[in-house]
């Protein structure tokens, strides 16, 4: 943030008659904003009396006017080196540290404006501080991946001199408020590096105070969303902090609702409530705001699932697939897992579900790199060992159908045989009755209700079969249905 100008033009010396009017025209042009066609009259003047220290001090001041730093920096200087008077010097090296922070050396011109203060009128300190505080910002930027250590003193620092400002009240509201979210910003960057939640929560209520007196700043709301965020991920009073994030997230939709990426981040904070009924149609907002961006598929695929909603889910991954993930791992795994979440119980309808899934997994080979494709092997061989075992599950049923069939027959033989001999010696006692033909009669009636007792058994197995068959259309699954079918139908009453 500038400080007020510090020098005034109609305060500054007369030039020396065969000077000034050309001083005169480079200080109106100046004045007018026309900084390049100043310079060649501020020129002038420095030829006409070299020794004087104004036309330095204005040429350096038109060319941080046009970001010329580094000419901005040599004219100042040459100033500070004339006859610049005392109540000037001051000015001259505020510009001399305004230019070092054009010229990105952060350091240099921090070291300036502390310099400075100690003398500055009160009015000119908030600026003062600011800049000092902005420059300590600038330099933990430059250190985070560098020097962690560093960065955070710096940042530190830089809220340590915003503090100072807010302090003196600046005159200019603009830069205060400017001043408070910077503050906040260089809080957060210290509770990220030092892992201080209680920090970042201090940053969070700062720029809500802030929020309360500029409640459209949206670049606040967004470090304020940015911060909730970063709380979940520490598992920090998660879901205090994914509210508190719908609250921000609220305060920005209603000013810009056709922001995408923050109809994206409602959908995820209402998927960490576990909310799945409300992040839906968060992420389809999301999407219809901006079709293409494949991540908001995949976290509407992933809400959907949490619904149970499998058969939307698979269409959305699919989609998210298709607009370029794939070779995200997650897209393969939900995919396949959406599909095999469809199962019925049924074989005919599971079989080819965990098929289509495995044709999903085995899709990622040469995609998919690192831990992810160490995840989608597992998977492969979960659902490969999950179809195994509903074919060996077919397997037994068939023979168990077969068994069935089987005893049916050795029953049908059974009653067949022991109703004949028991007829015959039925006939026989009629003539000649002994106990050991009573003894055998009274055997082989409870042999023939035992095994027509077993057989009923039996015609109701082939029953229990056949409604399942019904019931998932394991006719097309099973080899013995039609034999099954037509043993019952030829079931004696």
């Amino acid at each position: 943030m500038k400080l007020a100008t510090l020098l005034l033009l109609l305060s500054l010396p007369m030039a020396r008659a065969d000077d000034n009017e050309t001083w005169s025209k480079a200080k109106s042009l100046y004045e007018q904003g026309k900084f390049a066609q100043a310079v060649p009259l501020f020129e002038e003047s420095i030829r006409a009396r070299p020794g004087w220290f104004a036309p330095y001090m204005m040429q350096g001041q038109c060319h941080i006017k046009m970001a010329q730093f580094d000419k901005a920096l040599v004219q100042l200087q040459e100033a500070l080196t004339l006859d610049a008077p005392d109540n000037y010097r001051g000015g001259i090296r505020y510009y001399i540290g305004q230019a070092y922070m054009g010229l990105k050396q952060w350091k240099n011109a921090a070291q300036v404006f502390t310099d400075l203060k100690p003398g500055a009128p009160s009015k000119h300190k908030p600026g003062l501080l600011i800049n000092i505080a902005s420059c300590h910002m600038a330099l933990g930027k430059s250190n985070l991946n560098k020097d962690k250590q560093r960065a955070v003193d710096h940042f530190r620092k830089s809220v340590t001199y915003f503090d100072a400002a807010l302090e003196l009240n600046p005159a200019n509201r603009k830069a205060a408020r400017e001043s408070a979210f910077q503050r906040g910003w260089a809080a957060f960057q210290v509770s990220l590096l030092e892992d201080e939640p209680a920090l970042l929560e201090e940053s969070v209520r700062a720029l809500e105070t802030y929020l309360a007196r500029d409640p459209e700043a949206r670049h606040v709301y967004k470090i304020l969303i940015d911060m909730d965020f970063q709380m979940v991920k520490k598992k920090y009073k998660v879901d205090q902090n994914y509210r508190k994030a719908l609250e921000h997230l609220d305060g920005f939709l209603a000013n810009w609702p056709d922001d995408a990426r923050m109809q994206h981040f409602k959908g995820q904070a209402h998927q960490g409530l576990k909310q799945f009924d409300l992040a839906i149609p968060a992420y389809e907002r999301a999407i219809a705001l901006k079709p293409e961006e494949s991540k908001y598929h995949l976290s509407l695929g992933k809400g959907l699932i949490e619904a149970k909603r499998y058969p939307a889910a698979f269409k959305a991954m699919k989609k998210a697939r298709d607009l370029g993930l794939e070779g995200n791992a997650d897209v393969y795994t939900y995919t396949a897992y959406s599909l095999t979440q469809q199962k019925t119980g049924c074989f005919v309808q599971d079989i080819p579900l965990i098929e289509q899934a495995l044709t999903v997994l085995k899709s990622a080979k040469g995609k998919v790199s690192g831990p992810g494709a160490e995840d989608i092997e597992k998977n492969l061989a979960v659902q490969v060992n999950n179809l195994n075992v509903l074919k060996e599950n077919i397997a037994t049923e068939d023979a168990n159908h077969q068994a069935t069939l089987e005893n049916i027959r050795k029953l049908s033989r059974n009653i067949s045989g022991n109703s004949t001999k028991l007829q015959r010696d039925t006939e026989k006692a009629l003539t000649t009755n002994t106990p050991e033909l009573q003894e055998n009669i009274k055997n082989l009636r409870t042999l023939i209700r035992a095994d027509k007792k077993d057989l009923k058994k039996e015609y109701d197995q082939i029953e229990g079969y056949l409604r399942e068959a019904g019931r998932c259309g394991g006719a097309e699954v099973f080899k013995r249905i039609p034999e099954l079918k037509a043993v019952l139908a030829a079931r004696q009453p």
